[in-house]
């Protein structure tokens, strides 16, 4: 099973955007997988204990998105130059070895600028060997995401074919 995962907690953003496109395209391939948006992880997770007691929902967000993802694909921001803290803070709390030890993963950076996140991917990537996963090495930084959403809210036919391209060498990976 594969998770996406929309790395930030900010509502209604360009990489939800991105995700929903991922998600859309594993649908259509009839590919079992769930999706994880940051927004829905509950901020009374945070206490001075979490690493100890998985609260206020979040042992049912690990337990359901994490724990039985064979793969994960991380769609992530830019955020001062690598990935949003929430992110991090997410990664942080869940439990490691049964949540990511022999795992992979696929990254997707988005940014405003016209790197896509490649530092935050870099940073994320690294993060990842640290626990134990497998990143795929065709990583997809997305820049000047701005000018690549159309009034209606739709995303360039050309990162389109890009992503399905990354999807299918990560379901062969």
């Amino acid at each position: 099973m594969i998770t996406i995962i929309s790395g930030t907690n900010r509502p209604n953003s360009k990489t939800e955007l991105v995700a929903d496109v991922y998600n859309s395209i594993l649908s259509s391939k009839q590919v079992h997988h769930k999706y994880l948006k940051l927004t829905q992880v509950p901020v009374s997770f945070l206490h001075e204990r979490m690493y100890a007691e998985r609260l206020g929902g979040f042992k049912g967000i690990q337990d359901n998105y994490i724990t039985p993802a064979d793969k994960f694909i991380i769609v992530s921001p830019e955020y001062n130059g690598s990935i949003p803290g929430f992110l991090k803070l997410f990664i942080d709390a869940c439990e490691v070895k049964p949540g990511f030890h022999n795992k992979k993963a696929c990254l997707t950076g988005v940014s405003s600028g016209r790197a896509g996140n490649l530092r935050g991917m870099d940073h994320l990537t690294n993060i990842m060997a640290h626990i134990k996963v497998t990143t795929f090495i065709n990583k997809l930084p997305i820049s000047s995401i701005g000018d690549l959403i159309n009034d209606a809210g739709v995303l360039n036919s050309s990162v389109i074919e890009l992503i399905e391209q990354q999807i299918d060498g990560f379901l062969a990976f």
